[in-house]
Order: C-alpha cells, then structure tokens, then sequence
C-alpha cells in the first residue's frame, strides 16, 4: 500500500514538473513582456502563474420591451455602471407617454 501512494505521488510530481516546462517552452519571455505592455503593466506588476480563470455572467433585462435600434458596446466588452448597452425604439413609450399625459390634462380640468 506504501508503494502505491510513493508511486502516485511521483507521477503526479511529474505531471506537474512537465506542465510547468512545456509552459515556458510554449511562452517565451517576449510574449510575456509583450503582453505586459498591451496591458500598460511593468513586470513587478505582475504575477505569474496558471490555473482557472472565472468570468461573470450577467443577464441584462429592460423593464419594457422593444426593438432595439442601437447597440454601443460589443460582446465581451467592459462597461461601467450606468453606461448605456441598449437603446430601445421608444416610440410606443412615448406615445403611452403623451396618451398618459392627455388623460392626466382631461382629469385635472
């Protein structure tokens, strides 16, 4: 049973051993640095390593439906809170708007 763990334990040393090395035979020091800078990074603001990389889903939804005219940001891209994602043909809105507005006038008079 002893030789069994000893032996797992060495195959997984060299799993390890020979993804690390095909890791920096595969990426070199240039497209390191290269990718630093695309970044606006020097090298002490970076760390190196490898693993999983976890993205957020999020799902937008507009309280009111639409065609939508306009799209200003592609997939995959960042936005900040508040920045527009969508416009929407807001004809409909605006006629609901004035239709609303009338019936306000008429209930006032």
């Amino acid at each position: 049973m002893k030789r069994i763990v000893l032996a797992a334990i060495a195959i997984i040393l060299v799993v390890v051993l020979v993804a690390i090395g095909v890791f920096y035979v595969v990426t070199d020091e240039a497209d390191r640095e290269q990718l630093r800078s695309d970044l606006g990074l020097s090298s002490e603001d970076t760390l190196e390593g490898s693993g999983f990389i976890e993205a957020t889903l999020v799902t937008l939804s507009s309280p009111v439906g639409g065609q939508v005219v306009e799209l200003p940001v592609s997939e995959g891209e960042s936005v900040a809170p508040g920045q527009l994602v969508a416009q929407l043909r807001d004809e409909s809105l605006e006629a609901d708007q004035r239709r609303a507005e009338a019936e306000l006038a008429a209930a006032r008079a």
